[in-house]
């Protein structure tokens, strides 16, 4: 038997897509007639009651159900999007759970720690997030026109939970900017969200910079950690094709995932 270590499980969104799917979890009152033992309500003749508890929202064993229910109903897949357009394909899809989600396996992935600048303190929040910063994946697919840009950086933020992303790209916001300003706060013209961004002269967090998305956090006040091998699940927040990378001694156009892990496990 494999031990895992589960470096975030992401309970809230564990809860929703387990009640989906139907997998037990929490508490569920079960009325019991003496007579047959059938388990239905009888009115006022109902006898006794017991209870069964279901899986706590942190127990492996529910998250290792969740995950092969996820693929039983077609809701997981095992690559990330090449390209934008995919996931727009992806999200207009009638799934179960709105937009599948996504396994990948054997990543090198580095986690860096951004402040968030007090936005959460007032509802308790955390002083920082741990953002996990994924590289493309090495493809052959080549490009079919000039503006068909291949390959995806991730970056997965433990604690993002809820954000008001679009479904759509907003041109000229990459998603790491969505995520130091719209998610850290760290820019007060963010005050109208990702559409309030748009009027910015530069992109210094996308196209306009050839750094690697660590340097750039590293500019927001970043501090990266020590890159570890993990396999992720994890569902797209916000996609966009505004990222410029060098790879292999190249500057090319790529795109930026934000996303919500659903599990982390550090190989």
């Amino acid at each position: 038997m494999t031990i895992k270590m589960y470096k975030v499980v992401n309970r809230r969104m564990v809860e929703s897509l387990a009640r989906q799917l139907d997998l037990p979890v929490g508490i569920e009152e079960v009325v019991e007639t003496e007579a047959t033992g059938t388990v239905k309500f009888l009115g006022a003749r109902r006898k006794r009651q017991r209870t069964i508890k279901g899986l706590e929202l942190n127990d492996p064993r529910l998250v290792d159900m969740l995950i092969e229910a996820l693929r039983d109903s077609g809701n997981l897949v095992t690559h990330r999007p090449e390209r934008n357009s995919e996931w727009d394909q992806w999200m207009s899809r009638d799934r179960d759970v709105g937009g599948a989600l996504i396994h990948e396996f054997w990543m090198d992935a580095t986690p860096v720690t951004l402040p968030t600048r007090g936005k959460f303190e007032e509802v308790g929040g955390p002083k920082t997030l741990r953002v996990w910063v994924v590289d493309p994946v090495e493809t052959n697919t080549q490009p079919e026109h000039e503006w068909d840009f291949i390959g995806s950086f991730v970056f997965l933020v433990e604690e993002l939970e809820d954000a008001d992303f679009p479904t759509s790209v907003v041109s000229g916001v990459s998603a790491l900017r969505a995520l130091v300003d719209v998610v850290a706060g760290h820019d007060p013209r963010a005050g109208g969200g990702l559409v309030g961004l748009t009027s910015r002269e530069t992109e210094d967090l996308g196209r306009d910079s050839p750094d690697h998305p660590i340097e750039k956090l590293k500019r927001a006040g970043g501090i990266p950690g020590t890159p570890r091998m993990v396999d992720v699940i994890y569902k797209i927040a916000y996609m966009t094709d505004e990222q410029v990378a060098t790879l292999k001694g190249q500057e090319v156009r790529v795109n930026d995932i934000l996303a919500y892990p659903l599990v982390i496990y550090v190989l």
